[in-house]
């Protein structure tokens, strides 16, 4: 039986990957890689996805890490950027969308609105 979660795969980067809001989410991403990492080579990157969120909160994910790695920073993604089901209401209203992303920019400095942000990014560094 293939997993429940097949039908959603196929459409995937046609609903989130490839839409305006996917793209701005992915460009905060990368934005900050780049800045982190720019004189390193060979990157090994691991995303990890956790859906909803119930099971990071569930496992409080700090907690999971905190015995191999420090936490290095925390950025906002999706805090006023819209989640992607909203990408058709978004479609003709770009410039509303761009000022969302401005005011995301300014804020991505405060780690702590992370929390409340649709997605985040979490910097963690491996203990020696």
């Amino acid at each position: 039986m293939p997993p429940a979660s097949d039908h959603v795969a196929t459409q995937y980067d046609a609903d989130f990957t490839h839409s305006q809001i996917g793209r701005l989410q992915r460009a905060s991403v990368w934005h900050y890689l780049e800045k982190r990492f720019a004189k390193q080579k060979n990157l090994s990157i691991l995303e990890l996805n956790c859906g909803t969120g119930e099971d990071a909160l569930h496992y409080k994910f700090a907690q999971i890490f905190e015995s191999h790695f420090k936490l290095v920073s925390k950025k906002a993604i999706g805090l006023m950027v819209p989640p992607s089901y909203l990408e058709n209401f978004f479609r003709k209203r770009t410039d509303f969308l761009s000022s969302l992303n401005a005011a995301e920019q300014l804020l991505q400095p405060f780690s702590f609105l992370s929390a409340w942000s649709d997605h985040c990014l979490i910097d963690l560094k491996k203990n020696k």
